[in-house]
């Protein structure tokens, strides 16, 4: 076996760059529904209202939000299985924003986490399980809106695609082997394009996450103002919009 990288780190710095400028002028509904849910968080959650959320929450939340970001950036360039584990480490800081706003003795638990064994252990004990407490939470005061599945989905997705080295994070960009008699030259995709199918697996993933995060961010006020569910309601259909087009769009391309 040889493993040959035939280009410098500046060529994929590069290659990224071309690629985010390409998704920027694409049009794609994916990242036009992404700036939606930005704006959602940015100017409808946090900037028109007074929120009751501790320090710690606050500065979980926009964690979770900048973490968001970076994801969704490091999807425009085009490397899809690294965004991964940015989206995951992001609805995880919103899950611990939440379970902090609910209990405020948690957040001390949080800040004691690297003051000794018996604090480390016990942090671990009360957020290791943070996404899916908060989905049970959640799902437990408003049934029948399948919250509950839905986070459980995004977060063991987030697993496979990128954020663990598992088989569909690697071996699904793997190019179809060439033979080159007598040997198999295999390639591994670092830097998809910007109008390949995995774009918009990505983008749409980094809708799917920003819209899990506002979700989670919501409903850890202790009101949840009406107005923000319905305006949540809204961008979900926005995103199911969009993915029914791509899918719809993919099949008339296959039929061609």
């Amino acid at each position: 076996m040889k493993i040959l990288v035939d280009s410098p780190f500046e060529d994929y710095v590069q290659r990224g760059d071309v690629v985010t400028k390409e998704v920027l002028s694409s049009g794609s509904p994916f990242f036009t529904t992404f700036k939606k849910v930005d704006a959602f968080l940015r100017t409808k959650l946090w900037g028109a209202r007074e929120i009751e959320m501790s320090p710690i929450g606050a500065f979980l939340s926009m964690n979770a939000y900048m973490l968001c970001l970076s994801g969704t950036r490091v999807a425009m360039s085009g490397h899809a299985a690294s965004s991964y584990p940015l989206f995951r480490t992001a609805l995880e800081s919103a899950c611990y924003a939440h379970l902090i706003t609910q209990d405020d003795d948690l957040a001390s638990v949080w800040l004691e986490r690297h003051s000794g064994p018996a604090a480390l252990k016990a942090c671990r004990r009360r957020f290791t399980s943070a996404v899916g407490g908060v989905a049970e939470a959640i799902d437990a005061a408003h049934p029948n809106c399948g919250i509950k599945a839905w986070l459980d989905d995004i977060y063991q997705a987030a697993i496979d695609f990128g954020a663990h080295p598992n088989p569909k994070s690697i071996l699904h960009h793997v190019v179809e082997p060439e033979n080159q008699a007598p040997e198999m030259v295999f390639s591994l995709t670092g830097l998809h394009s910007a109008s390949s199918a995995e774009m918009a697996r990505s983008l749409c993933a980094a809708v799917e996450y920003a819209l899990a995060i506002a979700v989670i961010l919501t409903f850890a006020l202790p009101d949840h103002p009406e107005d923000l569910i319905v305006q949540l309601n809204e961008l979900i259909d926005l995103k199911n919009q969009a993915v029914n087009d791509w899918n719809e769009q993919v099949l008339a391309d296959n039929a061609v």
